[in-house]
This record gives C-alpha cells, structure tokens and sequence, in this order.
C-alpha cells in the first residue's frame, strides 16, 4: 500500500483546496482499488497488480493539477459583479435625493453596505452542506422568533416588530433566512409528504398574518412554494395543494372585502379609482402617475415629493430625479442579477442547494416585482422595499444572506456532485 499512498500523497500536494483532497481522495482510492482487482484477475501477484494500477493513473503532478482546476471551489465573479453594482446604485439616494428635511444617516446607510458585503463573504466562505440537518430546527427558530416578536415586540402601524434595545429593530422580515434553511432542510427529506408541508406552511403562515404582515407572507409564501415546486414532492399532488390554497385564499379576499370596516373601504377605491379620490385615499396614486409623466428621460432637479423616497419609493424616487433611462437601466441590472441566480439554479444538482437557490430566488423576485409594480401604480401601496437599494439594515441583512447562500452553493456544486460519486 505505500506506492498507493505515496501516489496520493503527490497528487494532493497539487490541490490546493481541503475539500476537494478529501473528495478526490475518496475518489482515485475507489479507482485504485478497482484497477488492482482488475490486474489480480488477469494472474498479477498484488504487489506487482497494485504497481500497474499506480502506473495506469500516469504522471500525479499531471492528474494533480487537473483536478486542481476541474474541482477547485468555484467564484460566480459575474453574479458578485452585479451584487455590487446594486449595492452601490443604493448609495446614490444620499446623493440625489437629500433635502433639509432629511434626517437619514448616510454613515448608517454605508455601515449596512459594509454589514451585507462581509454577510455575502461570510456566508459565501461557508459549507452550507452543514445546514442540512438542521431543518426542523431553524423552522422552529422562525416560529419562536415570531412569537417571542408577539410576546414583546412593538406595534408600529399597527404591525409587529420584533425590538430588542440596542441590538435590532425588524419587521418579521428578518425571519426569512431561517425558515429559507428550515424549509430547504426539510424537503430535502424524502420521508417528508405533501400533508406536512401543507400543515406546516398553514401554521407558519397564520403566525406571519397575526403579525399583520401581510406583504411579508406574501414574499414568505411565494419562497416556500417554488421551494415545494422544485422539491421531490410529485407535482400532481403539489398543484392541487396549491390550487386548494388558491381557492381558500380567495374566499378569504372576499370575504374580506365585504367585512370591510370604511377606512379600509376608501383605501380599496383609492387604488382602483384614484382620481375620483385625488384628494385622500387616492391621493399618492395621483401623485405617484404624475411623478412617472414627468420624470422624462434624463431627469429633473426638483424633489419627487414623495413620501418614503429612500425606502418604498426609491425606484420612482430615483427615476424622476435621474430620469427613465436610469429607471431602465436599474430594472435591466435587477433582472440580469435574477437571471444570473437562475442559472446558478440550472447548474446545481444537489437537492439540498437547488431548494436554497430556489427560495432565495422567489424572495428576491416578489419583492423586486411588488416594489416596481408599486411604483406603476399596478400594485397597492405597500411597504416592501427594493432589494440593496432602499434604506435599512434589517432588509440588507436578510438580502445579503440569501445572496451569500446562493454563492456558496455555486462554490461548493462540482465538490459536491465529486462526493455523490
């Protein structure tokens, strides 16, 4: 055997990554045991088999450095490129939009540049194969989290903020990232059934509702279904649960709407007729379409006027002070970044990685979509802010995450397919 070791040896001096030597290890002694019992068959004694089968291996420091450059973890530089190009269009606002009346703090703001660039480093440098097992376990941490929100958190319009003094001040946002792993973890069991999921989804769910988040249930909801989607759960079975939710959904809509107290009435007729109501409910919807009509292609000097223009209106914001080829510039560089994680998503094979890739991938969607569908004024004013772009910490943190996740599951897809072997 000290031939064989010696060759291995050799061969994982020139590999420069810890992971890939363990897995290239595994797989060239797999190789080698299988090419000796091949010699000794055809009448070799198992010194001279083990010999020949080191010989047909050829030169270690040749092999070495092939699998140096075939299994060595992998950068998405393209997909970091456009991570940073979003992160700094977020820096613009202080540059563009800033009024006497603006007490925003640019020093906050590229403090939380710096937390989510060294979250996306961190997260990125991490074997997120590690999290796997844990799944019930961050599910519950979601859950605890929520309640213990509940228990002592505050109400901020009349929404549940998870506020712990001097530490952190979040809507239920921040949870995200843990029901992403939770979820992840669990439908990369396979014993797990359609039943469960569907029983865990109506639990977690109706504690985002009593928090009166509702956007925030809806980005939750979209990430835990094209998680199930793209799960082993037969499809058959997973659209009728989707389509069951769907009906439950509506009827919960309608009914809604006929119980319906006045000011919840007049915000309804506000969005869908806002100039019969220009001067109340329908009011920023008036406002918001005259602010698109006038931005024009390179901009204005004046103030858009709108409320939130760093946090929820910063796309429209920055469109009418920069103009609409701005606007289309910023929409292309989100979509090229959405279709980027995409593709990161069509190269991964392992189960685990490709729910990570797909739940981060339905978060960062449905926001980008509410918040510019907002700023045409085909969606309800909500408050959900623009990934990278808008104001805020707790926003940063949770996006940088799930950025971080989907690049280290990129670093870590041709190892991993290496140890599935």
């Amino acid at each position: 055997m000290a031939r064989q070791e010696k060759f291995l040896e050799e061969v994982k001096s020139y590999i420069r990554s810890k992971e890939a030597k363990r897995f290239v290890t595994r797989e060239l002694e797999a190789h080698l045991k299988q090419s000796k019992s091949d010699f000794i068959k055809n009448g070799y004694g198992e010194e001279e088999a083990e010999k020949q089968a080191v010989a047909n291996m050829g030169s270690p420091m040749i092999l070495g450095q092939k699998l140096n450059q075939l299994h060595r973890p992998k950068i998405d530089w393209s997909l970091i490129t456009l991570f940073i190009s979003v992160i700094a269009i977020g820096i613009l606002p202080f540059f563009v939009l800033m009024t006497e009346e603006t007490h925003l703090s640019l020093f906050q703001k590229l403090a939380s540049v710096v937390i989510g660039i060294g979250i996306v480093v961190i997260t990125l440098l991490f074997d997120y194969t590690k999290w796997k097992k844990y799944g019930w376990l961050f599910f519950g941490l979601g859950c605890a989290v929520i309640l213990y929100a509940q228990w002592s958190g505050v109400l901020v319009n009349g929404r549940t903020y998870l506020h712990i003094p001097g530490i952190i001040a979040s809507d239920m946002m921040i949870t995200l990232p843990l029901f992403l792993l939770g979820w992840a973890g669990l439908l990369a069991n396979k014993k797990i059934n359609i039943y469960y999921v569907s029983i865990l989804y109506i639990v977690s769910l109706g504690l985002f509702l009593n928090t009166a988040s509702f956007v925030i249930s809806v980005i939750y909801s979209v990430m835990v279904w094209g998680m199930v989607w793209n799960s082993h759960l037969e499809r058959k079975k997973v659209a009728l649960a989707s389509a069951a939710y769907m009906v439950g959904v509506i009827g919960v809509m309608v009914t809604a709407i006929f119980s319906m107290k006045e000011y919840q009435l007049a915000r309804l007729k506000g969005f869908l007729h806002p100039e019969q109501y220009s001067l109340s409910e329908g009011y920023y919807y008036v406002l918001a379409k005259g602010v698109r009509e006038n931005a024009g292609w390179f901009g204005t000097s004046e103030p858009p006027g709108l409320a939130e223009p760093f946090s929820d209106f910063v796309f429209l914001a920055l469109t009418y002070r920069l103009g609409w080829l701005f606007g289309l510039f910023l929409i292309v560089i989100l979509l090229l970044l959405l279709a980027r994680m995409i593709i990161v998503l069509t190269k991964v094979k392992d189960s685990f990685g490709r729910l990570l890739v797909t739940g981060s991938v339905g978060a960062f969607l449905i926001q980008i979509v509410l918040n510019i569908g907002m700023s045409f004024g085909v969606v309800p004013a909500v408050s959900v802010a623009l990934p990278f772009v808008s104001y805020g910490t707790a926003y940063m943190i949770v996006n940088s995450f799930m950025m971080g996740v989907v690049l280290s599951v990129y670093r870590k897809k041709d190892l991993i397919l290496l140890a599935e072997r």
